[in-house]
């Protein structure tokens, strides 16, 4: 399998017809060569890039290897003896053998210290998606303050602690999705159902970039998984799934009364329609802006 960390992602832009227009008063339109009045249709049109990832083929980590790694996983609030009746899990606590040894071995993020701050954000996301995924019971959640914790995708709405408990990670991130291509009305067991079924080898997080410092940081990010199982009927051909997108995050430092580090909002921004399209096996022809409603065209 790809060691993705050895050499940085590169963008091919699509191929785009040129036209003549008139030169642009925007210094910004001016870029795409575009004008500042509107086109026939009443929208200027804006080319996409496609990315592609490559990376020489490396040796796999072993398993004695991944655990041993500095940069492996830590994911917090797991003890039992921490709680007095010990933890309610929804099933069973997981395990991240196999999750992790993903991480190690694909990640392409740049960063190879233990001490620096993209490591504790990770481990902090990594936390907050176990304890989504796992714990019953919000007030054992380490990661967020449950009193003040909100999370959204997209510019939508913000979804609270109980919501969360509820609704669980993925029906949150694809909370304003089109329902052609997700039910967003599905249960927490049967949306992580789905998911697991269209990535049976594992659909990895990783941080790749951490700007500014607590107690707000902003952060780029990359979800990927091999597409070998299917999703909604669509059987899928192998191929690599990648997310990426950006967001930014408020935490809480640890104090007197609390010693971790904790969030207290989380916002993530993607192409949620371009990630959807590829696994219902449809073409996207425009990714719809979640904030302000546009739709720029793909040429």
């Amino acid at each position: 399998m790809a060691n993705f960390r050895a050499k940085p992602h590169t963008t091919i832009p699509d191929p785009v017809e040129q036209k003549e227009t008139t030169p642009s008063k925007c210094p910004f339109l001016s870029l795409f060569g575009g004008s500042s009045s509107s086109s026939a249709k009443g929208v200027l049109q804006f080319s996409h890039q496609r990315r592609v990832i490559t990376a020489p083929t490396t040796k796999m980590l072993s398993a004695k290897e991944v655990v041993d790694h500095s940069l492996c996983p830590l994911r917090d609030g797991e003890d039992e003896s921490e709680f007095k009746e010990g933890i309610r899990w929804r099933e069973s606590k997981g395990d991240y053998t196999s999750a992790n040894a993903k991480y190690l071995n694909e990640r392409i993020g740049a960063w190879n210290s233990a001490l620096c701050l993209e490591h504790i954000v990770s481990n902090l996301v990594k936390t907050l998606e176990m304890e989504l995924t796992k714990k019953a019971d919000p007030k054992q959640w380490i990661s967020v303050d449950p009193s003040v914790f909100r999370y959204r995708a997209n510019g939508g709405a913000w979804v609270e602690t109980q919501e969360a408990v509820e609704k669980g990670s993925y029906n949150i991130l694809l909370k304003d999705a089109d329902p052609e291509m997700y039910d967003t009305a599905q249960s927490f067991d049967d949306s992580h159902a789905s998911f697991q079924a269209a990535f049976p080898g594992g659909f990895a997080f990783e941080i790749l970039k951490v700007y500014g410092g607590p107690p707000e940081v902003g952060f780029t990010w990359r979800h990927w998984g091999k597409f070998e199982g299917q999703y909604r009927g669509n059987a899928g051909d192998g191929r690599d799934i990648n997310i990426f997108g950006f967001g930014n995050a408020k935490v809480k430092m640890p104090d007197a009364k609390n010693k971790r580090i904790r969030f207290t909002e989380v916002e993530v921004f993607y192409d949620m329609d371009s990630f959807l399209g590829d696994l219902n096996g449809k073409y996207v022809d425009c990714v719809k802006d979640a904030v302000l409603g546009a739709k720029l065209t793909k040429i």
